[in-house]
């Protein structure tokens, strides 16, 4: 729980700097709370809402390596929580707040391009 909490919490730490125009101050509190969140996921594989979390720490990573320039690592990221959201909707573990992610991520990745 107390990892769990932490994950999120530097996601939204970093997610704001980020907003900022902080990249910098970004990068080590969103790539803290992938590493924990992808550790928390490992740990339980089958828990939807640690895979949930890892979604959205992983579009966040996106959103921070295309602001940084780096559209390949932005498409791996957004491409990897793209498929984490598509295996809970199939799955029906999709929260009702999480219904939009998918199309956000299509919508990304169409960006982008190949």
């Amino acid at each position: 729980f107390v990892l769990r909490a932490l994950a999120i919490r530097l996601g939204v730490l970093g997610e704001m700097r980020l907003a900022a125009g902080e990249r910098e101050g970004a990068k080590p509190a969103l790539e803290e709370g992938l590493a924990l969140a992808r550790r928390l996921r490992d740990a339980d594989a089958g828990n939807a809402e640690l895979r949930a979390d890892l979604a959205l720490a992983l579009a966040r990573i996106g959103a921070l390596r295309l602001a940084k320039g780096d559209k390949a690592a932005a498409r791996a990221a957004y491409a990897e929580a793209l498929a984490l959201v598509q295996a809970l909707e199939a799955a029906g573990q999709l929260m009702p707040d999480q219904k939009t992610w998918r199309a956000y991520l299509e919508d990304a990745l169409a960006k982008l391009g190949d």
